[in-house]
């Protein structure tokens, strides 16, 4: 009887082993985040909106995640943010350590199927944004170009900053969908480079988030150094009602639901986001402590005194954009694809 025990005894005394032995089995969230750091990955170069709103988030989010860890910020600038995109989905560590952000615009650009957008919009652990953006385009006051008439007469040499991006695809769709006279610069790292360009004279207008606009930024249009030529979403600015909107411009039914797709990606404002496969309980973790440093006090105060203004979107409205988009028709998916670059 007892050689018939010893090799059941064996059995147990080794399982019991590989249990007590695997890494993480029965700890918590906050006991794995406990004395963590953990990496914000922003795709933008330091200074460009998305870097400032991750080097805003960070300090305050460390707070409410469960454990208290830190979290640094780190910039992986490239292709119009495609790079830390793919690397988030393809690369990162996919155990809660790592999150990101990135341009807004790219899940649009995997619905059409691009080249080099390696990933799946739908399989990221989306955790929220915290702003809700409007976008412009803008022009020096030196510029032949001072209202959105002039731009189907007269050329608008414009900053861009890669085919992910707004400075880039907006000018190029314009023009090929309404007429205007864009030409493009690309190549800048990031829209404060592109601002900076601006007042030195190399280039002359750029399109981009009107949020971008705040801080010191809001001194351009202050002292009337850049005008607002036309905003891109149906309604008018509040702040500046007489800028007309670009569907003032829109001519068709079918070009109006191309916009429309393309516009579809302001519903994601500035989107964070996790990598696939995270642990279910670690990113319910980090949705909750992003969620709850959209309420901080701290969070709030900090944002209204550099002029941001918070208006949170959560990760079911951002999944929710995404099915929308991917239910759109074929035939207005190619017609958008042939007007949007590639980078090609």
């Amino acid at each position: 009887m007892r050689a018939l025990l010893r090799p059941a005894m064996a059995i147990l005394t080794l399982a019991a082993y590989v249990t007590a032995s695997a890494p993480g089995h029965s700890e918590t969230v906050a006991e794995f985040y406990a004395g963590k750091q953990l990496r914000l990955v922003t795709g933008s170069a330091p200074g460009d909106s998305y870097d400032v709103w991750a080097r805003i988030l960070a300090p305050h989010m460390s707070r409410h995640v469960p454990g208290n860890p830190s979290i640094i910020v780190q910039n992986m600038p490239g292709g119009g943010t495609v790079i830390a995109a793919n690397w988030l989905y393809g690369a990162a560590p996919k155990d809660g350590t790592v999150f990101g952000t990135f341009s807004r615009n790219l899940p649009a650009h995997a619905v059409l199927g691009r080249a080099n957008f390696n990933f799946d919009p739908r399989k990221f652990g989306w955790i929220g944004s915290p702003e809700t953006v409007n976008r412009v385009c803008i022009a020096a006051a030196g510029a032949k170009v001072q209202k959105a008439q002039d731009l189907f007469e007269h050329e608008l040499l414009m900053g861009g900053t890669g085919v992910g991006e707004v400075t880039t695809f907006l000018p190029t769709l314009f023009n090929q969908l309404l007429g205007t006279k864009f030409k493009l610069v690309d190549g800048y790292k990031g829209t404060g480079d592109v601002l900076l360009a601006i007042e030195r004279g190399e280039v002359e207008g750029i399109c981009m988030s009107m949020s971008q606009l705040a801080g010191p930024r809001r001194q351009l249009v202050d002292d009337k150094k850049v005008r607002i030529l036309f905003s891109t979403q149906k309604k008018r600015l509040e702040e500046f009602p007489d800028v007309p909107t670009i569907y003032d411009f829109i001519k068709s039914d079918e070009h109006r639901q191309i916009i429309g797709f393309i516009n579809s990606s302001l519903e994601f404002g500035r989107p964070f986001t996790a990598p696939p496969d995270v642990p279910a309980d670690r990113l319910a973790a980090l949705r909750q402590a992003f969620a709850d440093t959209m309420r901080d006090p701290e969070f709030l105060a900090e944002t209204k005194k550099r002029k941001y203004t918070v208006t949170y979107t959560s990760p079911e409205e951002i999944v929710q954009v995404l099915e929308q988009m991917y239910a759109t028709p074929k035939p207005l998916l190619d017609k958008a694809a042939s007007m949007m670059p590639t980078g090609d």
